[in-house]
Order: structure tokens, then sequence, then C-alpha cells
């Protein structure tokens, strides 16, 4: 009886250690895991904070850009009439100069231009005859073709000049621009871009030969 109950404590003893030692390790290989969890969270956070600066980087180098290319376009493209159509001619951007000439003088407000046809806002014979310089672009894409047309009744007689392109989406897109012979800014530009050619070739001539 002695020796049982020697027996019985000393197997119990043994499973306390053996117990002791197994939750011990256990605890330590649960506290190793959320030590490496954190650590990787730690990292993670680190990556995250990083991508972040540099978003913010790029984006602020993209507004600077972007007001660049405005003041490029208002101060170079102003003088013309400019618009895009996608493959279904439909505007997608216009810049002020074709909504202050084009489509104002007709009572259009500027928000009801996105996604309209030349034949939804012109004069239909003048946007069909604007349709079919689009199929002559779109058969020789990066050629401009051109016409003298008058686009409304209410409007003076512009030459509207179209390119066939494609988009980085790869769609085509219609690249349009107007403008009246008659208008003292255009004549101002073609002059501007007369004196720009002949100092060019001024300078070609004037460059030493290979």
């Amino acid at each position: 009886m002695a020796d049982s109950s020697i027996a019985v404590a000393s197997i119990a003893a043994t499973a306390a250690v053996v117990g002791g030692g197994l939750w011990t390790f256990l605890s330590n290989w649960l506290n190793i895991g959320q030590s490496s969890r954190k650590d990787a969270l730690t990292r993670l956070d680190g990556e995250v904070s990083k991508l972040s600066e540099e978003l913010s980087t790029c984006e602020a180098r993209h507004g600077v850009l972007e007001t660049r290319l405005r003041a490029v376009e208002q101060r170079n493209g102003s003088y013309f009439a400019l618009w895009i159509k996608d493959r279904h001619r439909r505007l997608v951007w216009l810049n002020d100069k074709a909504f202050l000439t084009l489509f104002a003088p007709l009572g259009y407000a500027r928000d009801e231009l996105d996604g309209k046809t030349f034949a939804d806002l012109l004069d239909p014979v003048a946007a069909a005859e604007i349709e079919n310089l689009d199929r002559v672009a779109l058969a020789h894409p990066g050629a401009t073709q051109s016409v003298l047309v008058q686009l409304h009744p209410d409007l003076q007689f512009m030459v509207v000049i179209k390119v066939a392109a494609i988009a980085e989406n790869g769609d085509v897109q219609y690249e349009g621009c107007a403008y009246s012979p008659g208008d003292p800014d255009i004549r101002a530009a073609n002059g501007v871009r007369r004196q720009v050619e002949q100092l060019r070739l001024s300078a070609d001539n004037l460059m030493p030969g290979d």
C-alpha cells in the first residue's frame, strides 16, 4: 500500500514536471509567434508609411505638372478651339476657347456638353460634314484633315481641323481644332508661328553640317 502511494506520488510529480515544461515551451512558442507577428506588422507599417510618402511626393509632382500643362494650354492653345471626341464621336474634353466660341453662343452650359456629339449640338448639315471629316481622318490616322464650314447659322465660318489618333487605352479618339481665319488673335498667332519657323530655319542654316 505504501509502495503504491509512493508510485502514485512519483507519477504525479513527474507529470507536474513534464507538464510544467510543456506549458513553458508552449508559452514561449506563443510569445515568440506574437513577437514575430509584431515585428512583421512593424515592418509593414514602415513600408506603408514609406509608400504613402512616395505617393504624396508623386501626387505633388503630378499637381505641378498639371499646373504647367494648364499654363501651356492657356498660353498656346487659347487662340484655337480644341476638343477631343471618343470613338463614338462623343465629346470628352474641350478647352475654354471651344466652349466660348462654339457652344456658349448657342446657349449651352458647359456641363451639357460631356458625352454629346456634334449632331446633338450643332447644325445637322454641318455636323454631318464634320462626321465625314472624322471618317477621312480615321482612314489616314495621324494626318490632319480640314474643311471650311459654318457649324451653325449663328456662328461664323471656321476652319475645322481633325486628326484621328489612338489613345493610351487603345481606343480611337478624334482630336479637333477650329478657328476663324479673320480672328485677330489667330492672325497674331500665325504671325508668331511664322517668326518662330523663320528663326528655326535661320538657326538650321547657321549650324555646321555633319
